[in-house]
């Protein structure tokens, strides 16, 4: 629900009854305002905090039972509330999800139990919960609009806090109680209505929450079953829970049956009698598999869901009994089907993508100069020596580190081996143009292919133009004159909170090592970073 960390879903091409805002800026105002002159701002706030209601004297304390459905599954969800403290519990089908806070740290599990503290990188919706909570300051960006007849006769109100999302809020004029609430994220315009409000501990709030972004099966609801106000909540229910090792290796330190080709990491595992082929994508928040190979492996899949990457899929999610490397295997594994495949420029057939979920289960040793993998024991690694070592963050289960374009920071570059080339995203571009304008290559090659650029991603592509800055930054390495790929407006496919990718051309200079558990990313540069820089 809103405020709540809950996992991506995938978009799919469908045809389907949409809301009339579907189609439209997500930004852009709701349909059929009318000018009102007999409330204020200000009047408004001021009937709504009477109809919410105050706490009484109780502890602030809440136990609260959910049933809840996601697109086409159905399942429960607990929630446990102690002062500023909480922590969700969702079970959909054999699948787990948690997440909460604790001493002011946000934390979540994914569904193969790896649990881990979130930085901020997503810190929008946190301004506009904020500015929703506070509308009189002038920091929040509110403004009446006016009111409309429907969804309900209500007051609309305009809230765009500096560094937030647009958002509309729709305050019933009978009651005054927020009603519906509607937020541009990512390119899309996701709506969230309340009602059935119950009043508890002196405070009135809904009982049912929906929550649509104009997409088919991506719907979700929440309705409240219980409700327990004001009671001591044992601890070890808000406790943040261990985080589970998904991958079980033969020794401290094993070889991987991995090849890279043209710098694509590919693993091999045996999954049920079927040899399958994963391209090691830490770009990738989790395990994907063909849809088709999951059905010939006898790989059970559970409901139906969207996504939007770089283009709409159908997706579903799956437990995949044994994933087995040999030296290394993960067992009931969770992961995603969906209609994804590739070949490398060799014919070799992909079948999916191993991310966070495996990456974090031991230390990733990349070799792209000698086209080896290995995996080694957390408890086993010793950083190496010479080595750039990088604190990355793993908010979304994907590696984030900070970088220099030209002489413009950026703090959200996502570290991502399954990108062939490095892109700057276009929010990016569009903030520091000077240090994003061309040092002549990228016209070079637009000049020669004067035909609009692409590159490929799951679900689609994404349009991009080639620009050369005049270096590119990462800790204490520096490489001048890099090329780029800059996204040109794919919301879908940055995420909002995104300054871009660094890719398998700049990791390629380098021995790679990723230490989800200690969050940290190891850069030994290699003969090809010293044939071409020195050092």
């Amino acid at each position: 629900m809103k405020g709540s960390v809950v996992p991506i879903l995938l978009c799919a091409l469908a045809f389907s009854a949409r809301p009339a805002w579907a189609d439209r800026d997500p930004a852009a105002p709701p349909l059929g305002i009318q000018p009102v002159s007999t409330i204020t701002l200000a009047q408004i706030v001021a009937r709504h905090r009477l109809a919410v209601g105050k706490p009484d004297a109780r502890p602030q304390t809440r136990v609260e039972q959910w049933t809840y459905t996601d697109g086409t599954r159905s399942g429960t969800q607990t929630t446990y509330r102690s002062g500023n403290d909480y922590r969700e519990d969702r079970s959909l089908g054999p699948f787990h999800y948690a997440h909460g806070e604790l001493g002011g740290k946000t934390w979540e599990q994914n569904s193969n139990g790896l649990t881990r503290f979130l930085s901020g990188i997503h810190e929008r919706t946190d301004v506009n919960d904020y500015a929703l909570a506070h509308l009189l300051l002038a920091s929040s960006g509110a403004q009446l609009l006016g009111e409309v007849a429907s969804p309900v006769p209500a007051y609309v109100v305009k809230v765009a806090p500096q560094n937030g999302y647009v958002e509309y809020a729709y305050f019933d004029a009978a009651t005054y109680l927020l009603v519906q609430d509607e937020r541009a994220e990512s390119g899309q315009r996701v709506v969230w209505t309340y009602d059935d409000f119950r009043t508890g501990n002196g405070v009135r709030t809904p009982w049912h929450i929906h929550e649509s972004n104009g997409l088919p099966n991506d719907d979700q609801d929440w309705k409240l079953q219980s409700a327990t106000i004001g009671q001591p909540v044992d601890p070890s229910k808000l406790a943040v829970p261990a985080s589970s090792d998904p991958v079980s290796l033969t020794a401290s330190t094993v070889s991987l049956p991995a090849r890279i080709e043209a710098d694509r990491i590919i693993l091999t595992a045996q999954i049920g009698k079927h040899k399958v082929n994963f391209l090691m994508d830490s770009g990738s928040s989790g395990i994907l598999l063909n849809r088709d190979v999951a059905d010939a492996t006898g790989v059970q899949s559970f409901g139906t869901m969207t996504e939007i990457t770089a283009g709409q899929y159908t997706a579903s999610d799956a437990m995949i009994p044994k994933i087995d490397f040999g030296v290394a295997t993960m067992t009931n594994a969770s992961a995603e089907t969906a209609p994804y495949s590739e070949w490398t420029s060799s014919g070799t057939p992909i079948a999916g993508l191993m991310g966070y979920d495996f990456i974090a289960g031991s230390v990733i040793h990349v070799d792209y100069e000698h086209g080896t993998v290995q995996a080694i024991a957390p408890g086993s690694f010793t950083p190496p020596a010479g080595a750039v070592a990088l604190p990355i963050r793993l908010d979304d289960g994907v590696p984030v580190i900070a970088a220099m374009i030209g002489n413009a920071a950026g703090t959200n570059f996502l570290v991502d081996t399954g990108a062939d080339r490095s892109m700057i995203f276009s929010t990016f571009a569009r903030a520091h143009p000077g240090d994003v304008s061309d040092q002549g290559l990228g016209e070079e090659i637009t000049d020669s292919l004067p035909f609009v650029h692409h590159i490929d991603g799951v679900g689609g592509k994404v349009e991009v133009r080639p620009v050369q800055v005049s270096a590119l930054q990462i800790g204490s390495t520096r490489l001048p004159n890099w090329l780029f790929d800059v996204s040109q407006d794919a919301p879908s496919f940055e995420g909002d909170d995104y300054d871009g990718i660094i890719g398998q051309d700049v990791l390629r200079n380098f021995d790679v090592y990723f230490d989800y558990q200690r969050s940290m990313l190891y850069l030994v540069p290699n003969d090809r970073y010293r044939q071409r820089w020195g050092g």
